[in-house]
């Protein structure tokens, strides 16, 4: 669903560029940064309409479930979001906890998609804990992309 969300947003919408991106990252840079459960925030800006910020996020050592990468996810993303439109897909994988966003004002002209890879070295054992708990986890199309390797 939220690719279909963002595919027509970028066709009936403009995606934002250049200068017009750049508070957008700094504000993402700093508030996903600020999370305790982040370690390192690496955000990588593209030319690709539908991920213009891909971001390879490392967690904390001590983060003990997927629930916790979520919730520190939404918070920060409560920071950076544009109020007029924002759409957010959070999802647990067998290698990382991926958030995909498409944000906006069609107001001022701005839209922002992305997507944010979090994973650490204690990932399969929360993978492990989810799976023991809830159920399986499907892996990552494609697995994780080189950028946030």
């Amino acid at each position: 669903m939220i690719e279909d969300v963002i595919r027509i947003w970028i066709e009936q919408q403009r995606v934002s560029a250049g200068d017009d991106l750049t508070g957008f990252v700094a504000d993402a840079d700093y508030y996903f940064g600020a999370q305790p459960a982040f370690l390192d925030v690496r955000i990588i800006r593209t030319t690709d309409p539908s991920s213009l910020l891909n971001a390879a996020i490392t967690v904390q050592p001590e983060v003990a479930s997927v629930q916790q990468i979520s919730d520190a996810f939404r918070a920060a993303w409560l920071n950076v979001a544009y109020f007029d439109f924002e759409a957010t897909s959070i999802r647990w994988h067998q290698e990382a906890t991926v958030l995909r966003f498409i944000t906006g004002s069609p107001r001022s002209r701005l839209g922002v998609t992305g997507t944010f890879i979090a994973s650490g070295v204690q990932y399969p054992e929360l993978v492990a804990t989810f799976i023991r708990e809830f159920g399986p986890l499907d892996s990552m199309p494609g697995g994780i992309p080189v950028w946030a390797r």
